[in-house]
């Protein structure tokens, strides 16, 4: 649901309310804010495929080259396999630290600070890419890290995925009714279909996941800074997300980001017009 700290997601309870005759007058819809609970199971159900896969891909492979040199192998060719090997093992673990991080204090934001900095950082990274910014001086109520974090991701995917001659990334925002919308467009391949559908449904099996942490970890900063992560085509090529963000508080607090489901938001009850009538919890 859309609610005044961005988009929530609930678990309704549904309770009939009886009169003192037991006959039906009545419900009552409890709601409880999951939101926290069902990020914190993705995030141990990705992080556990994508490190198990990683650990066993990379370990095999420096234990194979390392058997290679011992076996008489080119050593120079050989090593800089096992140093590859190591550094994506190194990523990995410096993704899945920061993906710990997501979720602390709301802090009024700049946004085109926020933006500006993450920039940087990457264009750093890829100097052959084209980096331009226009973010206007908005400011936000959020998680400012959380914010960085799905800002850095999403700008490092267009940047790295991008294959043409010219490649460029183009962050800009412009302020909406709701909120503020923070677009990363370019001229890539675009985001396959099949990882979108990934992150819509929430969740991976063994057939449908996504081929690593960057989207999900940008999933997980932009709903703990109270948003969404939108897709669409960019014209003539390319893709550009766009990160939804509330002009209020923003999303979850460190606190949110654990078990969140004892803490009921609210109860709404309908059709009751006996005012001697309790509610008495039913299965339905």
């Amino acid at each position: 649901l859309e609610t005044v700290d961005g988009l929530r997601q609930f678990a309704v309870t549904r309770s009939a309310v009886r009169d003192r005759g037991d006959a039906r007058r009545g419900s009552v819809l409890l709601l409880r804010d999951v939101t926290a609970r069902q990020t914190r199971e993705q995030r141990l159900a990705v992080l556990n495929r994508t490190l198990r896969h990683n650990l066993r891909n990379d370990a095999s492979s420096i234990v194979a080259n390392a058997e290679l040199i011992g076996d008489g192998g080119d050593p120079e060719t050989c090593a800089d396999r096992i140093v590859d090997a190591t550094r994506e093992l190194v990523d990995a673990a410096e993704r899945a630290r920061e993906i710990d991080r997501i979720g602390g204090e709301q802090t009024t934001v700049a946004l085109s600070e926020v933006s500006e900095a993450v920039v940087g950082e990457v264009a750093a990274d890829y100097p052959e890419v084209s980096f331009t910014t226009a973010v206007p001086d908005v400011q936000l109520v959020t998680d400012r890290d959380a914010l960085a974090v799905a800002l850095r991701n999403v700008v490092e995917n267009a940047a790295e995925h991008n294959d043409t001659q010219e490649p460029f990334v183009v962050v800009s925002a412009e302020e909406t009714a709701d909120g503020v919308a923070l677009a990363v467009a370019d001229n890539g391949p675009g985001v396959p279909e099949h990882e979108r559908a990934v992150l819509d449904a929430g969740r991976e099996d063994q057939l449908s996941h996504a081929s690593g942490l960057g989207l999900w970890t940008a999933q997980w900063g932009v709903t703990a800074a109270g948003g969404r992560l939108r897709f669409s085509e960019n014209d003539p090529r390319g893709t550009v997300v766009t990160l939804s963000l509330p002009a209020g508080t923003g999303g979850a607090s460190d606190d949110a980001v654990g078990d969140t489901s004892g803490d009921a938001t609210g109860s709404v009850a309908s059709d009751v017009s006996d005012p001697e009538a309790s509610a008495a919890p039913v299965d339905e």
